[in-house]
């Protein structure tokens, strides 16, 4: 399996990663341009072009949160420590 993580336009970078199972999380209505990991791996924040922040329990997958109101696409996302 292999981890995609897209920087600026036009570069992508591949890594393997290992991984007993994959999950989808579902609720973006739009495409998904940014994935990170909290610092603990214990959450997982998406954006996309929906234009939502939506944060996920990365053990399980359920959904903990919706943040709305942004004015454009999500292209970014990060923690901080």
């Amino acid at each position: 399996k292999m981890l995609n993580r897209g920087g600026q336009i036009g570069s992508r970078t591949q890594r393997p990663i290992r991984t007993q199972s994959c999950r989808v999380l579902k609720g973006h209505t739009g495409s998904v341009f940014a994935v990170r990991f909290s610092p603990d791996g214990k959450v997982i924040a998406s954006g996309g072009k929906d234009r939502t922040l939506r944060l996920w329990n990365a053990n399980t997958g359920e959904h903990i949160s919706t943040m709305t109101g942004h004015w454009n696409f999500i292209e970014s996302v990060c923690f901080s420590h």
